[in-house]
């Protein structure tokens, strides 16, 4: 076999995931957390919002296949990320995928599980991009870590609970 055939049955470099994962742990409820991700003002407020920008529009069909359209008016520029539900087993785990109009085709995948952990929530944020992105892999846990620490705020402490938030980062590239 020539090297020529070898390197066709391999797998193509671009095809390769970088993955990038960040932890949270919430003193809101699972549900509380779960159901921020779907619920269109809510979603909103923390998502894919920026000081820079407001989201002027907000599009969201809850079952698996539905889509939904987040737009951000962003120094005149409408920045859109959308992307489809893939799966969606509340409260522990949703799944989508998500592309981006600033930048070329591409779509990345982002997996939210979650998991009850005293009277509050630890969520785990996977978002797992082609090869072409590997360089934006910083930027983007950074990004996610502002986005949860957003929804943080969102869900409150259980009434009668009495604890102190932790947070848990990591980052995985493979």
């Amino acid at each position: 076999m020539s090297l020529h055939n070898h390197l066709e049955l391999m797998p193509s470099v671009a095809t390769r995931a970088v993955t990038v994962r960040v932890s949270r742990q919430f003193t809101g409820t699972i549900e509380c957390v779960f159901d921020a991700w779907l619920d269109p003002v809510t979603a909103g407020s923390f998502l894919f919002a920026s000081d820079a920008g407001e989201v002027v529009r907000t599009e969201i069909d809850v079952r698996i296949g539905g889509r939904f359209s987040f737009v951000r008016r962003e120094n005149g520029t409408e920045i859109r990320r959308a992307g489809e539900y893939l799966s969606i087993d509340r409260p522990h785990l949703l799944a989508f995928s998500l592309t981006d109009n600033t930048r070329k085709p591409t779509v990345d995948r982002v997996i939210i599980e979650l998991a009850s952990v005293g009277l509050g929530s630890l969520l785990v944020l996977t978002h797992e991009m082609g090869l072409e992105r590997y360089a934006e892999r910083h930027r983007v846990e950074s990004e996610w870590r502002r986005r949860l620490g957003m929804l943080a705020f969102i869900c409150p402490i259980p009434r009668g609970a009495h604890f102190s938030p932790v947070q848990r980062r990591s980052v995985t590239l493979a």
